[in-house]
């Protein structure tokens, strides 16, 4: 055998050996990185500035939302027939125990139940309603856990983000949507100056607080339309009574109420 061939020889062979190394040692660190991976907790992962926004307003108003439960009787010549549910949504705006809702929601109720969000139960009585602007205004005895910051609603601006917080069925209280103003001043049947969003509103959410990323309340949800009048389907619809319009009747409702009392 030449040097030159002996030389090769021996390359070869090194060459072998170092690619075997290199092999085990990329196979390794695989292993290791990927179990590492597998066996380690994911971690939580952080807020961004606006969605932290969203998630501090949230928790601002989320404490002064409360689930109504209409229990209705119908009768027929005086004979009780039947025993329905109705169940809705409302916002606290008084620390004497005043709740803000739809008329609807209340509406030929036997009974009315208020659930807070702390779970705790009680019962509430109708202060006064307004189908005209479907406003009502029922009271509880006792203390509430929270009362709700309004803003004026008249400032709202298209395309401004807002949430709806409501309790769209009796099991998923304080479910929460995003959404923007759609429009202002919008009519639809009777009542007109209706905020228009697309902040997804279910049946139950209907008196539920509108609430901007400040945590203050612009707008009590009312309605969704789902359909125009020849059948074709609607998205993003939904519909709320502006805050300033909703308190106006409110306190009408209250001063009504005080005068009779008086008597």
């Amino acid at each position: 055998m030449t040097l030159q061939t002996h030389s090769l020889s021996w390359l070869l062979r090194f060459l072998i050996v170092l690619a075997g190394l290199v092999s085990t040692g990329v196979a390794g660190g695989l292993t290791v990185h990927y179990a590492g991976y597998g066996s380690s907790p994911r971690p939580t992962p952080s807020s961004t500035p606006i969605e932290a926004g969203f998630v501090n307003a949230v928790r601002r108003v989320e404490p002064a939302v409360v689930t109504i439960i209409n229990q209705q009787q119908a009768r027929v010549d005086d004979m009780e027939v039947s025993t329905s549910l109705v169940h809705g949504s409302g916002i606290i705006f008084d620390a004497r125990g005043y709740i803000l809702t739809n008329n609807h929601v209340v509406t030929l109720a036997e009974r009315i139940h208020v659930i807070f969000a702390n779970r705790r139960k009680v019962q509430a009585m109708v202060i006064g309603g307004d189908s005209l602007s479907d406003v009502a205004v029922i009271q509880v005895d006792g203390p509430v856990p929270a009362v709700a910051s309004f803003a004026n609603s008249s400032a709202l601006e298209l395309g401004q983000m807002v949430i709806a917080i409501g309790n769209p069925y009796q099991d998923y209280g304080g479910s929460v949507t995003l959404g923007v103003v759609s429009g202002l001043n919008r009519r639809v049947g009777g009542i007109q100056g209706l905020i228009q969003t697309d902040a997804a509103i279910n049946p139950g959410s209907s008196g539920g607080p509108l609430v901007t990323i400040r945590g203050e309340v612009v707008g009590i949800n009312n309605f969704v339309l789902r359909s125009t009048g020849e059948g074709r389907t609607l998205e993003g619809m939904g519909f709320a009574i502006p805050s300033n319009q909703a308190l106006e009747a409110a306190h009408k409702l209250l001063s009504i109420q005080e005068v009779h009392h008086g008597k």
